[in-house]
Order: structure tokens, then sequence, then C-alpha cells
């Protein structure tokens, strides 16, 4: 694809795009729904583990590049909420 095609494509459907999402746009928060996904049965093998603070620096990322909070913990496992 050329660069114009790949601009269009990624453009939202209602600015005439494919609303095709880039890989750098949906990294942080696929990791984060993943960890956070996970969270119960890692809990279950390893004592200790707080997710929290295993991903404290990705949250704060997170944060910086949306301008929000993080969603409620009861919702972090699902992609979707991370936006």
């Amino acid at each position: 694809m050329s660069d114009d095609v790949w601009k269009q494509a990624t453009l939202p459907v209602g600015k005439g795009g494919l609303g095709i999402r880039r890989a750098e746009q949906i990294a942080l928060p696929a990791y984060l729904a993943s960890i956070y996904s996970a969270r119960r049965l890692v809990s279950e093998m390893v004592a200790d583990f707080d997710v929290d603070d295993l991903c404290a620096d990705e949250l704060a990322s997170w944060s910086v590049q949306s301008g929000t909070e993080p969603p409620i913990a009861a919702l972090r496992g699902v992609q979707r909420v991370w936006g």
C-alpha cells in the first residue's frame, strides 16, 4: 500500500476511511487487557502477584497517551474499554 492509501485506510469510517487501527495504537491497550484478564489465574499460581506493580509504568504511559485515568479494576481485562 502506498502511504496515501494507508493514511485513508486508518481514517475513521465517518471520515471516509476503513477505520483500521495501527499497531502502535492498539499495542499498549492489548497488552494491558491481556495482563489484567489473566490476573486471577496468575494470582492462583503466584501468591505475591500484584498486577498493578507489574504494570505501573504501562498504566502511566497509557494515562499520558489517552489523557484519562485507567478503567475501573473490574473492566481492565476488556480491551475495548482501554480505547
